[in-house]
């Protein structure tokens, strides 16, 4: 498959595993070899693995806040799918657990929207402060739904 001295190269520069391991290695899997995509083949790859829309700015806005690294020149931006899985597997689900901790086991995950993108969970209202002007409609939706059943409570008795 692959030639002894692209193995030797490969077990010099990383002295970790012994030649032998590397007889049958595949670039694509071996964690210490570099998988170097461009944006958009990652964003791709990303959608492939977490099974919802990942877009080619959501890897850049990575890259430019250094969450995942850079590697290219001369404007060919890369980055490696072991950087962005590493990155995407410390971030999924465990954000649910660190809240949790924080806060109390009572604590609603579905009100995060976790699953959803930020662009399908804030709106602009117009007219307001850029930032302060956006809202969740989905945790507005929730509050107005729970108030109409309070309202129908009391309506009740």
């Amino acid at each position: 498959m692959y030639d002894n001295t692209v193995a030797q190269k490969i077990a010099q520069q990383y002295r970790q595993k012994p030649l032998t391991d590397f007889a049958n290695f595949n670039p694509r899997t071996d964690p210490h070899v570099l998988n170097l995509v461009t944006i958009p083949e990652a964003s791709k790859w990303a959608s492939e693995l977490l099974k919802k829309a990942v877009f080619p700015t959501n890897i850049s806005y990575l890259v430019q806040y250094g969450k995942v690294k850079k590697h290219g020149e001369n404007g060919s931006t890369m980055v490696d799918l072991n950087d962005l899985k590493k990155y995407y597997d410390s971030y999924n689900g465990k954000r649910e657990v660190s809240w949790k901790k924080n806060l109390g086991n009572d604590l609603n995950w579905t009100l995060s929207f976790d699953n959803l993108r930020e662009k399908d969970t804030t709106k602009h209202i117009h007219r307001l402060h850029p930032y302060k002007g956006k809202y969740i409609p989905q945790l507005v939706e929730y509050f107005i739904d729970s108030s109409k059943n309070v309202k129908i409570k009391l309506c009740v008795m």
